[in-house]
């Protein structure tokens, strides 16, 4: 990940509350010196009753918990902020008071305790292959992107030759693109790959 990644979530108690409130934040519907610590470095998404507003830096996220505080309480609404981090290890977003591994050996101390915890991490197919579960393990641990290809083509290719998913039926699907599209192959699973995919100029 190139940058490290940061949330403010704001569980409101009242659904209705959560898309007058996202609104507002899409819109900058907020006074001047708001609007001004705000800028237009977060992005905001809303899900029910919960609103979340994504940071690339701890300020910003600082900034964006603030003026989520002075909303609320303004608006006088009853909801719960917190400030919440990515943690790519561990693959869900935890308190940022949480420091993020940095050295390789903080990296492998940190895999080798998720996995004391919850045992050894798994593909997600959650096939029983050392190998794959070992590339899969070394994607966490890397961040060169040649290198985490490397493993993922490798892990694939065992995937391809053992073939542990077995589609049994799908639904029908219906794709529309563009003529100028070319490459394009429908997946039973309804994941659309971008490998092959070229665009014509008009």
């Amino acid at each position: 990940m190139a940058k490290d990644e940061w949330r403010v979530e704001i569980d409101l108690d009242d659904e209705a509350h959560g898309f007058g409130l996202g609104e507002r934040f899409r819109a900058h519907d907020l006074d001047d010196e708001a609007r001004m610590r705000l800028g237009h470095r977060i992005v905001v998404t809303r899900d029910g009753p919960h609103v979340f507003l994504y940071a690339s830096d701890e300020t910003g996220a600082s900034q964006a918990e603030m003026v989520a505080r002075e909303l609320v309480a303004t608006d006088d609404l009853s909801a719960d902020i917190a400030v919440t981090r990515w943690h790519p290890l561990e693959e869900e977003w935890l308190d940022a008071s949480i420091p993020l591994p940095r050295t390789d050996e903080e990296k492998q101390d940190e895999l080798d305790r998720i996995q004391s915890v919850e045992g050894p991490l798994r593909s997600q197919i959650d096939q029983m292959n050392a190998e794959v579960d070992r590339l899969m393990n070394q994607t966490r641990l890397v961040t060169n992107p040649a290198q985490r290809i490397e493993a993922y083509t490798q892990a694939m290719a065992i995937m391809g030759r053992e073939r542990p998913i077995m589609y049994l039926y799908h639904n029908k699907l219906i794709v529309a693109h563009t003529t100028r599209l070319s490459g394009f192959q429908e997946i039973p699973d309804g994941l659309i790959r971008p490998q092959g995919l070229r665009l014509a100029a008009n």
